[in-house]
């Protein structure tokens, strides 16, 4: 309790998941609040989602975003997708497609295959962005060695089904980009 952050947020962290029983979020809090004060990014994450949805907290969209922007700063792939997820639906902010492509795509080169897996969608489907079939299939190339059953096959047959509309070349682009 007395400022490892790593252990904090590891207390934290079991009460939220139900490793120390049922899950608590309310008293995972106390815990990941001390270690994201501390500048512990999975803490920040942790709590920018429990505010973004009033698990265990006051849902506050302000303070979710404090800290989901406290985690992003730090390159944690999650928040900037929660970040990207909320700017793409308007979850308690105004939709900022630019600035939601700016988040999924910062989280997709960390190695995120969720969000490589929507900027593959958004550039197939000219969401937010121009249509660039070539770069849609990029994104969905990467994701799928990361991805298992249901998210695989969906990656895969979206690929497939862009891949259709394009020429031989424009493959071999995806492929080498």
């Amino acid at each position: 309790e007395q400022g490892d952050p790593a252990a904090q947020y590891a207390v934290g962290k079991a009460y939220l998941d139900g490793q120390l029983g049922q899950p608590d979020p309310v008293a995972a809090t106390p815990y990941l609040q001390k270690a994201a004060t501390s500048g512990h990014p999975k803490a920040s994450r942790e709590l920018g989602q429990m505010y973004a949805s009033g698990r265990g907290v006051s849902k506050d969209t302000q303070v979710a975003l404090r800290h989901l922007e406290a985690a992003a700063a730090k390159n944690d792939p999650v928040a900037l997708r929660k970040l990207g997820q909320m700017y793409d639906s308007g979850d308690g902010v105004p939709v900022e497609l630019p600035r939601s492509i700016a988040y999924f795509r910062r989280a997709a080169t960390l190695g995120d295959a969720p969000s490589q897996m929507q900027l593959g969608l958004d550039y197939s489907t000219a969401r937010g962005v121009k249509r660039d079939n070539v770069e849609a299939v990029m994104w969905y190339s990467l994701a799928l060695p990361k991805l298992e059953g249901k998210d695989r096959e969906t990656a895969l047959m979206a690929r497939q089904l862009v891949s259709a509309q394009m020429t031989p070349d424009q493959i071999n682009e995806a492929a080498y980009r």
